[in-house]
């Protein structure tokens, strides 16, 4: 399937599939994304209590997908088996719903949120993004054939009913679960900036969240 095909799909499943909140689509190609590849990427994963407990993040992220067991392998990955990434940008100032079926949230007051509100919608955003990442991949591997791999913003929770892994001690993931971006080594902000595409750092009237498909060869 050519790449202009494929992008196309990507472009129609992500308006069927994603919630108000999203709002583009970029493209960049698995050597572009190696070149994004970078250790601070992983540092910043220390700074989050899942580090070296969840069993899709950094350092245990290996026993389940070996090529994202270094950064040196990692880059490769990126350099020789991904045809294409998705970039999928998610955007809120505290008005926008994240859900598909807003009645969900009707016990919510949407308005604008500064600074430290920003963390709530950030939680229930992330949730919610990232089951709708797993459906896009299941999605463009089941309708339409194509190898297709999801990254999330934080930490995969798609194991329904449980807020701890089930696996964590009887690893590796059973479900194929999703890493973040930044557990494979992607630098968020740089791809941000060479896409250029504006966010602000740190949110304070904005919030930028960013996931990722991967279609490899």
């Amino acid at each position: 399937m050519k790449t202009s095909e494929v992008k196309s799909i990507i472009r129609k499943e992500a308006k069927r599939i994603f919630a108000p909140n999203y709002r583009q689509v970029k493209f960049m190609s698995g050597k572009e994304l190696s070149g994004c590849i970078s250790i601070l990427a992983r540092l910043k994963c220390q700074n989050c209590g899942l580090y070296g407990r969840a069993i899709l993040c950094p350092p245990l992220l290996y026993q389940t997908y070996r090529q994202y067991s270094t950064i040196a392998s990692s880059k490769r990955f990126y350099e020789e088996k991904v045809k294409l990434g998705a970039i999928f940008v998610f955007k809120n100032d505290g008005t926008t719903p994240w859900k598909r079926n807003v009645s969900e949230l009707s016990h919510i007051e949407f308005k604008k949120r500064i600074g430290r509100q920003l963390k709530g919608v950030e939680n229930g955003s992330a949730k919610a993004i990232n089951k709708y990442m797993k459906e896009i991949e299941t999605a463009m591997k089941k309708r339409h054939g194509l190898m297709a791999h999801s990254l999330i913003c934080g930490h995969c929770d798609i194991c329904k009913g449980s807020h701890r892994c089930p696996n964590r001690e009887n690893p590796p993931c059973k479900r194929k679960g999703m890493p973040s971006m930044e557990a494979t080594g992607l630098d968020v902000y740089d791809i941000l900036n060479k896409l250029e595409i504006n966010y602000e750092y740190p949110a304070l009237t904005l919030l930028t969240q960013v996931t990722t498909l991967l279609i490899t060869r």
